[in-house]
């Protein structure tokens, strides 16, 4: 598959898995929209979001990277389910087709949040979660993004979970791409606050910490994925900043254990993270990264959840993802502002 595809073949492809009960997704889901702090929030109730896999304890944390690289027998269930070696995700019967230009797969998401809800897959099963974006994954977050995209008329945006403190559920590395229509008629459409450019809205009301890049209409046009990759770079780089005066502030500890179980050399502001295979380098820092046809959004993460709330890269946009309506009140009571505030970098104390 080139990497312009159409969209009506990939909801006819979508639709068809969604019939055949293969993609658990339910158009008519139930939503919420709340303000808190004068940021909106949209919670989507999801039915297939209960049947979503996880890495956690039985006492409600997460896993670490290095326990689940050992866990053995979790791999010998994963390659029983089909997936492939190196992998934790099965994609089989699932496929829309293969991006020839960067090498991934291209797949419908089991649990969709939208329709089309779509996965980007590493070719290199062994490729983790916790390692940074390369310029062919941006290039194809951003080709399938503008494919499936028609402007303002069916805007898409793409995501990447970088890391279990950023909300990653698989450790196969990919990428999503919805659609933030929703699909539901005369529903107002959600606004994204990384649309807003004043300067004030990030100082003032946005609880957390992010790094933001804008791209005009020339630079669109122009686009490139070395382009792409340069500005990534940049925000990481700026995000890295923000979490390690953080934890400076806050006295954390500046050597960490990598995956093999052994302190790490020479690491600085806690930065180096678990990584799956000994020897390599230390993973990233857990960000998350959104990306759309107008700017690209990088968020430093502390945690994956607060007090029971879970997020990911949609969550830090105010897009709620839940199986129940008691994931909304749990959100609603703890204050979903500062929940954004707990698992990312604070603006302000």
């Amino acid at each position: 598959m080139d990497l312009k595809f159409d969209l009506d073949n990939v909801l006819k492809q979508f639709d068809r898995l969604v019939v055949e009960g293969t993609v658990v997704y339910d158009q008519n889901y139930g939503t919420v929209r709340i303000t808190d702090n004068g940021l909106p929030f949209e919670f989507r109730i999801l039915s297939g979001m209960s049947q979503k896999p996880s890495y956690s304890n039985a006492d409600g944390t997460t896993k670490t990277a290095a326990e689940i690289q050992a866990d053995k027998d979790h791999e010998q269930a994963l390659l029983a389910k089909g997936c492939a070696p190196g992998s934790d995700i099965n994609v089989s019967g699932y496929e829309v087709g293969t991006l020839h230009e960067t090498g991934h797969i291209l797949a419908c998401n089991k649990f969709p949040a939208a329709r089309p809800h779509l996965l980007i897959l590493a070719a290199d099963a062994y490729q983790r979660q916790f390692e940074k974006l390369d310029g062919n994954d941006l290039w194809a977050m951003w080709s399938v993004m503008r494919s499936l995209g028609d402007g303002e008329k069916a805007r898409h945006i793409s995501f990447f979970n970088c890391g279990l403190e950023s909300g990653c559920s698989r450790l196969h590395k990919h990428m999503q791409v919805f659609p933030i229509t929703s699909g539901q008629q005369g529903r107002e459409e959600f606004k994204l606050w990384p649309d807003v450019e004043e300067e004030a809205f990030y100082k003032h009301v946005l609880p957390f910490k992010v790094a933001i890049a804008r791209f005009g209409e020339d630079k669109r046009k122009k686009m490139t994925k070395e382009r792409l990759l340069e500005v990534y770079a940049g925000l990481v780089a700026e995000a890295e900043g923000y979490l390690g005066v953080y934890r400076n502030e806050k006295n954390a500890p500046e050597v960490v254990v990598n995956g093999n179980g052994n302190k790490a050399a020479g690491a600085t502001n806690g930065l180096e993270y678990q990584h799956s295979r000994i020897g390599e380098p230390a993973a990233a820092i857990p960000h998350n990264v959104i990306l759309d046809e107008k700017w690209m959004v990088v968020i430093p993460r502390r945690s994956a959840g607060w007090k029971g709330a879970d997020s990911n890269a949609v969550s830090m946009l105010g897009m709620h993802w839940v199986s129940s309506r008691e994931k909304i009140d749990r959100w609603v009571g703890l204050g979903p502002t500062e929940v954004m505030r707990q698992v990312g970098v604070p603006v302000r104390e």
